[in-house]
């Protein structure tokens, strides 16, 4: 994450799924004191069909009402700024441009598809794939209020840089005083021996977060063989998971990945986490986002 991004955008439709989004972007930004920002895309079809202006006009003007009504859900506190982009263009793209001066791109994970027979999958799983900035996939279920005293759990692996995911998990950790539980892959016959000396490697490795972060309480826990399983278990009590995206853009790593595996079945939401070296994108044209009063 890049310290002087100012927002947390969030992609809305009329689904139930991007309303409980929503809600987890609003304390996500209030708790950063940070602009909340809600996206919708539409799509005109091409002027080569034969598609009335009136028409054009409608679906103009239904997209208009569904960001208005994504506002209107929302019980916003004073004082925080809310912005909406409203875009002809397909979604994955516009959220995508919208990362680049984002802190979190949140959406719905019923926008996730890590179809095997899908390769390409849908929004958020592309989103997932190229944003410049984490993103959090929120399941149906969720709520502010449940698993009060749940932790926050990072993945570490060998594939994905440690520090971008133990940034996001204490950033996450200290806004909302939970433990942070660090997950790391071993091998599957991992002696008892090896995995208590592989503890103590992590922990040093460690130091320096739990200084910086003395309020923080952090829990080791070294995972013999695939991690999946045990993230799948955790994310029943975690408030939220922390996994990397593969560090390598190759479609076959990408469906590979621990993300795709664990969003599966997964009971809380999952931050995404890119690498430092995310490329970028070309900057969004004619994607201004307007400012809503909440006072």
């Amino acid at each position: 994450m890049v310290e002087d991004r100012g927002c947390v955008v969030v992609g809305v439709d009329n689904s139930p799924e991007a309303l409980v989004a929503s809600r987890y972007a609003l304390r996500a930004a209030a708790a950063r004191q940070l602009v909340l920002r809600l996206v919708h895309a539409y799509r005109i079809p091409h002027m080569d069909t034969s598609v009335p202006g009136a028409s054009i006009v409608q679906l103009s003007q239904a997209a208009e009402d569904v960001l208005n009504h994504a506002v209107s859900r929302l019980d916003l506190p004073p004082g925080l700024t809310v912005e909406t982009v409203l875009k002809n263009r397909e979604p994955a793209v516009l959220l995508e441009e919208q990362s680049l001066d984002a802190r979190l791109v949140v959406i719905g994970q019923h926008h996730f598809n890590w179809s095997e027979h899908d390769p390409v999958g849908t929004i958020a799983s592309q989103l997932a794939a190229r944003a410049a900035c984490p993103v959090v996939a929120v399941p149906r279920g969720w709520v502010e209020a449940a698993r009060p005293g749940g932790p926050v759990v990072v993945a570490l692996d060998a594939k994905n840089p440690a520090e971008p995911l133990l940034r996001a998990a204490f950033e996450e950790a200290e806004l909302t005083g939970r433990q942070v539980i660090v997950l790391h892959a071993m091998a599957r016959d991992s002696h008892p021996a090896e995995i208590e000396r592989h503890r103590g490697e992590l922990a040093d490795e460690l130091a320096g977060w739990v200084a910086a972060h003395p309020g923080t309480a952090v829990r080791i826990m070294p995972v013999p063989g695939e991690p999946v399983a045990a993230l799948r278990e955790v994310s029943r009590d975690a408030a939220v998971l922390v996994v990397g995206r593969p560090h390598h853009r190759g479609l076959t790593s990408r469906l590979r990945s621990v993300a795709r595996s664990v969003l599966k079945g997964t009971a809380c939401p999952v931050i995404i986490v890119p690498s430092d070296g995310t490329p970028q994108i070309p900057s969004p044209v004619g994607a201004k986002p307007r400012s809503v009063s909440t006072s």
